[in-house]
């Protein structure tokens, strides 16, 4: 498996992610990722990475409501 290539067990999770996610919030992600030195991240973090901000969002909005 090559660093870009997403494990079978986590496709439908990463797919489910970038669908719910906008394109800024993954821009962001990818930034901070950046930022960090952290920009060779395997998918799987990546996956990861994004769970959480997702969780974090949907938290504030579920505050904000």
């Amino acid at each position: 498996m090559n660093e870009f290539e997403v494990p079978k067990d986590r496709r439908p999770e990463a797919a489910r992610l970038f669908n719910e996610m906008d394109v800024e919030e993954t821009l962001n992600v990818l930034d901070k990722l950046d930022k960090a030195g952290q920009g060779d991240n395997t998918v799987t973090e990546l996956i990861d990475q994004l769970t959480a901000l997702r969780g974090r969002n949907l938290e504030k909005r579920d505050e904000a409501a």
